[in-house]
């Protein structure tokens, strides 16, 4: 278990007008994560994402089932990235209501 927080670079906006048309110039928040890499075989294994809901992501992962005992069964890389807004994935400091309104959606949800 890697219970070191990793951060990346994630789109604020994943839905607005101008998601396609600025790419990489878009403004961007720190989203935290962990990964288990421990039982992975590399290439042509699979990866396994664990969506933790609404709530902070802390040590140890969530879903000890998949992190050791598929992950070690299949070979397999895990991931689990912590939802924006909760934690310390937040995408604005003191958002409004209008603000938590356009970003905190099922369909921005990352």
């Amino acid at each position: 278990l890697d219970s070191t927080p990793l951060w990346h670079d994630q789109f604020l906006d994943h839905i607005g007008e101008d998601t396609e048309r600025y790419g990489d110039e878009l403004e961007t928040y720190k989203q935290r994560f962990m990964k288990k890499s421990v039982h992975w075989k590399g290439p042509g294994r699979p990866i396994l994402m664990i969506i933790g809901g609404e709530g902070v992501l802390d040590p140890p992962m969530l879903y000890q089932f998949v992190n050791d005992g598929l992950a070690e069964e299949f070979g397999a890389f895990v991931i689990s990235p912590e939802h924006r807004f909760y934690g310390e994935s937040q995408p604005i400091e003191n958002a409004t209501v209008k603000e938590l309104m356009k970003y905190l959606t099922p369909d921005q949800a990352a």
